[in-house]
């Protein structure tokens, strides 16, 4: 018989404070909890660019362990990553570079996140790669990212090259009516398709 069992010696006291006391259980409970098995040593944040990378790994109390800026391709990625021994997860954040992270990388950690970018912590003071990439490592270690989903499969390929077209076209209309609105402001012709392919109408702007 507990103490929060519903014989327990306080019984009685508790069904008048009943949300106090099943907060105070909670609380004791989850002091017990044991850590998980399987749990990462390890965890690794990099901030991905076209360019360069840079990545930060941190163990289990925050301590960094390694740290390193190199040019962003698949050798230098793995590279980094392959050095960190022992059980490890990896963060980088959701950009038009993630599904190419997470192919190259996703069977070489434990846990690959996808880090949704307005949901991470905002930083204080000055914002640079470093920073980025500690607190990637920091928010896997603490549990705090909010993920957006991604995998490896033929479907998952199509709906990135779908959304790649959507972006491009979408990019071409505006570039279209940015046109238009300068064919106006100097008042000449904006109306109709064939303004894009008319050589006069470039040599009178």
């Amino acid at each position: 018989m507990g103490i929060c069992g519903p014989q327990g010696p306080f019984a009685l006291w508790t069904s008048r404070r009943q949300p106090r006391v099943i907060g105070i259980c909670v609380r004791l409970f989850r002091l017990h909890v044991p850590t998980p098995k399987g749990r990462c040593h390890d965890y690794i944040g990099i901030d991905v660019h076209s360019k360069t990378s840079t990545a930060v790994a941190v163990d289990q109390k925050g301590k960094i362990l390694a740290k390193d800026q190199f040019p962003t391709t698949d050798g230098h990625l793995l590279r980094f990553v392959s050095d960190i021994p022992g059980k490890k997860a990896l963060a980088v954040e959701e950009t038009n570079l993630a599904q190419w992270v997470y192919l190259l990388l996703h069977d070489k950690v434990e846990d690959l996140a996808i880090a949704h970018p307005a949901h991470l912590k905002k930083q204080h003071g000055a914002k640079t790669d470093f920073v980025d990439a500690v607190r990637l490592a920091e928010e896997l270690r603490l549990g705090t990212i909010t993920r957006v989903h991604h995998e490896d499969t033929p479907l998952w390929n199509l709906r990135v090259l779908v959304q790649a077209y959507l972006d491009v076209t979408e990019d071409l209309v505006r570039a279209k009516n940015r046109y238009k609105a300068l064919l106006r402001t100097l008042r000449l012709p904006s109306t109709g398709a064939a303004v894009y392919t008319e050589a006069d109408l470039l040599k009178q702007i």
